[in-house]
């Protein structure tokens, strides 16, 4: 479902935003959305990486995967797939 939503932006911003969105035959609310989604996937991807070397390190540290490190293995798999599905949506 789409929404409509308004918001304001500096004029100089804008008229990049535009001048990229014609060079690359897409709307504005795409570009925007497009925008927002890359920004979102990468503080996500952040934040997944940082646990990422948590687990491995308690891996390397026990010689063991726990259930807390399966876990978080699990949550990264899944954070991966979400966001390639993501990006081949767009």
């Amino acid at each position: 479902m789409n929404m409509k939503v308004q918001i304001t932006v500096d004029e100089d911003l804008m008229k990049r935003v535009d001048e990229y969105a014609d060079e690359n035959y897409m709307s504005r609310s795409g570009l925007i959305s497009l925008a927002l989604t890359q920004y979102l996937n990468a503080k996500e991807m952040v934040g997944a990486i940082s646990r990422m070397s948590f687990a491995l390190e308690r891996i390397a540290d026990k010689g063991e995967i726990d259930e807390q490190t399966q876990q978080e293995l699990a949550d990264f798999q899944r954070l991966c797939v979400m966001i390639s599905k993501t990006n081949m949506q767009v």
